[in-house]
């Protein structure tokens, strides 16, 4: 569903934002910025559904690739090098669209934008916990927000399985996992929540 969702939004603006693009001979400028990994299934399907979109758009493009590995690697120290990584590699490249797939993508794009792709056309897909305030100010940026029905689904897991009387939630500190978690409906009757312990270093 959300690849689906997704492939909408880039015909969507490829046939609004682009407009000549059918008639243009130079190759249409994207990056995508991957939260996460090659070989990762989640965002490897996304991609899959990506390219599929824009091989039927009949827009040439020249698709630009980042993983930040974000699932490995996600301290600080980790955001500021991929920072000055892109501020390097892309100073005299100008993109016609950003993709950004998923919740550390995301953050990492809100809070840098201004400094390396100022007003570019965006799309995001896979963000968790979506506050529309967070695109306050900003134009050019459009998206799809992850947002499972977690409360009718523990309902209906209820209701097929009504002897179950504990669900236990597991998750862990990353970005995603704290965002879905606030996503979690409240305990109610008897229950107990706990944060999840981290792990020793």
């Amino acid at each position: 569903m959300k690849i689906l969702s997704l492939a909408a939004c880039i015909l969507i603006f490829f046939a609004s934002g682009l407009g000549h693009a059918q008639v243009e001979t130079n190759k249409k400028k994207i990056l995508y910025l991957n939260s996460y990994h090659n070989g990762y299934a989640w965002s490897d399907q996304i991609l899959e559904g990506l390219r599929g979109t824009l091989d039927k758009s009949t827009v040439p493009y020249d698709l630009q690739i980042e993983y930040m590995d974000s699932k490995r690697f996600a301290d600080d120290n980790m955001v500021a090098t991929l920072k000055r990584l892109y501020v390097e590699k892309y100073r005299t490249t100008s993109f016609d669209a950003i993709i950004v797939s998923d919740d550390n993508a995301f953050q990492f794009f809100l809070e840098h934008q201004d400094q390396l792709f100022p007003d570019v056309p965006t799309i995001f897909c896979g963000v968790n916990d979506f506050d529309p305030a967070q695109l306050k100010g900003r134009k050019n940026i459009t998206g799809v927000v992850e947002h499972p029905d977690l409360e009718a689904n523990l309902k209906l897991a209820h209701e097929l399985s009504p002897e179950v009387k504990r669900v236990v939630v597991v998750g862990d500190y990353s970005l995603t996992s704290q965002s879905i978690n606030k996503q979690v409906p409240p305990c109610r009757n008897s229950c107990s929540a706990r944060k999840p312990s981290r792990p020793a270093t």
